[in-house]
């Protein structure tokens, strides 16, 4: 995330008591995306519980409301064009070849099990 600008994904305006740090909140939102956290309650949760979390958001615990607040009036753009800058600045950093990079159509299921798939009926 170093080296990114984050300023430009935020709106500056600020109103009432002192808020979380946007640029911490940012990371954490984009964490709990990325382990596939999507309702508030669950970042909350996450927040106070999981210690990767905690690290990520400085030691603050901000509410449901508060994330919802950030994400809906603070961001100026969607989440995924963070991620797109971040991925140009790996890319960048690590000179990636991005030409070999494809989809071969490889299909996985999650909790696969010794005997999840049915081939044919049973007698």
């Amino acid at each position: 995330m170093e080296g990114i600008n984050l300023a430009k994904y935020l709106v500056k305006q600020h109103k009432g008591r002192q808020e979380y740090n946007p640029f911490t909140m940012i990371k954490v939102v984009l964490f709990t995306y990325m382990n596939q956290i999507y309702s508030l309650r669950k970042i909350e949760k996450a927040i106070r519980t999981d210690i990767r979390f905690m690290w990520l958001a400085q030691e603050e615990q901000p509410s449901h409301m508060a994330i919802k607040r950030f994400i809906d009036e603070k961001l100026r753009y969607n989440i995924k064009n963070i991620y797109h800058d971040v991925l140009n600045r790996i890319i960048e950093l690590d000179e990636v070849d991005t030409s070999t990079i494809y989809i071969d159509g490889t299909k996985l299921q999650a909790n696969a099990r010794k005997l999840s798939f049915v081939w044919k009926k049973l007698l």
